[in-house]
């Protein structure tokens, strides 16, 4: 029997589309989610660095008068195992063994033995790290370990869970923007009474750009910007300055297995506030301004061991 010309013309271009074609079109929806919920016992590699900065200025009638700095720097790669969970199967302890490190605080290095396991446990927001025989470990360790594992190990005591305050819980597709849940970002970043911020003071946007790939698996490329403006800072209004600026930005770039089952990933997060505040002196003594700054960034890629 002859194959028409027609018939074997359309199997050709079905059997080249079954070739050619991505394992996900552009034009797929997905279902995304920053939820994975971690096991006891799973064993990740882990690769982190990042830093922080805090910088306080005081100013008296235009002129300097005192400086405090503190700055953070840390680099790591090494293994993480868990070994306790919440109920929303968030890490809060882990072993982990460092195999390459590097850190200082205010350019003072900070050792950590490489390949002597480390267990950290969050608590009360807090990171409790002891090293291999027990012991608590210097306040310097903890500095550079709370910089490092901010992806890890889950500190946040937060109710709403990222996908409520990022609005993941629809479909999306590659190319699509959307506005954040204004109100949970406020109450988040207002919930250590830190700063008072209002819904109205925030824009934000969260992007799929595209899929790619992370550790060999289909990836959602995410990008979020999140900025506020003129908000306060409590602990200064209550001792009578006036909020001259206030600005702050939140950037998170994350590369996250469109299988929400699996729990490797590759993300980076800039938090970057600023504060200047002004303070009336009595007696005409003139004016006092202080300024704030708090910067933080911390890079992670971690892949789930078989």
């Amino acid at each position: 029997m002859k194959t028409s010309p027609s018939l074997m013309a359309i199997f050709f271009i079905w059997l080249c589309s079954i070739a050619l074609s991505p394992a996900a079109s552009a034009e797929d929806d997905y279902q995304l989610t920053f939820e994975r919920p971690a096991a006891v016992g799973q064993v990740y590699t882990f690769g982190s660095h990042g830093y922080v900065n805090l910088q306080m200025i005081q100013n008296l009638n235009n002129q300097p008068v005192a400086e405090e700095t503190q700055l953070i720097e840390a680099q790591m790669r090494g293994t993480i195992r868990i070994t306790q969970v919440d109920e929303k199967g968030e890490a809060t302890a882990l072993v982990l063994t460092p195999t390459d490190y590097a850190g200082r605080v205010d350019g003072e290095v900070v050792r950590i033995n490489l390949n002597r396991a480390l267990t950290i446990e969050a608590v009360e927001g807090e990171l409790v790290v002891k090293d291999a025989d027990g012991r608590p470990v210097l306040p310097e360790v903890v500095q550079v370990l709370d910089v490092l594992l901010s992806f890890v190990l889950e500190t946040d005591t937060k109710e709403k869970t990222d996908d409520q305050i990022y609005k993941l819980g629809e479909l999306r597709r590659p190319g699509q923007a959307w506005e954040c849940d204004h109100e949970l970002i406020a109450e988040g970043l207002s919930e250590s009474g830190q700063f008072t911020i209002e819904p109205g003071q925030i824009e934000s946007e969260m992007r799929f750009v595209e899929v790619g790939q992370v550790f060999g698996e289909d990836a959602a490329n995410l990008e979020l910007d999140i900025e506020v403006s003129g908000f306060a800072v409590p602990g200064l209004v209550e001792q009578g300055f006036e909020m001259k600026q206030s600005t702050g930005l939140v950037q998170i770039r994350g590369m996250l297995p469109i299988n929400p089952e699996s729990t490797s990933g590759n993300v980076s997060k800039l938090i970057d506030f600023a504060v200047t505040a002004m303070l009336n002196l009595p007696d005409g003594q003139g004016v006092a301004e202080l300024q704030l700054v708090m910067q933080r960034q911390t890079q992670a890629e971690y892949e789930l061991q078989d």
